[in-house]
C-alpha cells in the first residue's frame, strides 16, 4: 500500500481524545471533538472544515503508516442518522488504499471502527 505523503501538523490533543473513545468503544461528534480539545473551530466556515480535516487526515496518515487502523473512524456528524463520517474520511480512506474490492461507505466505515475498537482496546 503506497501511504500518501503526511498531510499536516500533529494533533496531540486530538490523538489522545481519539483514542480514549476508541478505547471506550465509542463515537464522538466533529463538535464534541473540537469542544473537548479546545480547537475553537466553527464548522460554518469552510476553511474551519478544511482545519478539523487536515488534524485528522495527519492522524489518520500516521496511524496507517505505522500499521494501526484509521483512528479517525470514531468521528461522525451529530446531525446525521444513522452515524456517519464526514465525505472527506471516505475520501482519505480510499486515497490510503484501504477500501477493499466493491466495498460500500457504511461496510468500509464498520470494518475500520470496528478495528480501532479492537486495537485500542487495552490501550
Amino acid at each position: 500500500m503506497k501511504i500518501p505523503k503526511k498531510k499536516g501538523d500533529f494533533n496531540e490533543a486530538v490523538y489522545e481524545r481519539l483514542k480514549q473513545v476508541a478505547k471506550e468503544k465509542t463515537l464522538i461528534a466533529y463538535s464534541k471533538l473540537n469542544e473537548d480539545c479546545k480547537l475553537g473551530l466553527d464548522f460554518n466556515q469552510e476553511k474551519d472544515r478544511a482545519v478539523i480535516t487536515d488534524i485528522l487526515g495527519t492522524i489518520a496518515w500516521r496511524e496507517v503508516s505505522m500499521g494501526r487502523p484509521m483512528l479517525s473512524a470514531v468521528v461522525v456528524w451529530k446531525s446525521v442518522r444513522p452515524y456517519t463520517p464526514a465525505d472527506g474520511f471516505f475520501a482519505y480512506a480510499d486515497e490510503l488504499g484501504l477500501r477493499q474490492p466493491g466495498e460500500e461507505d457504511r461496510a468500509l466505515w464498520y470494518r475500520l471502527l470496528n478495528a480501532c475498537y479492537e486495537k485500542w482496546k487495552e490501550a
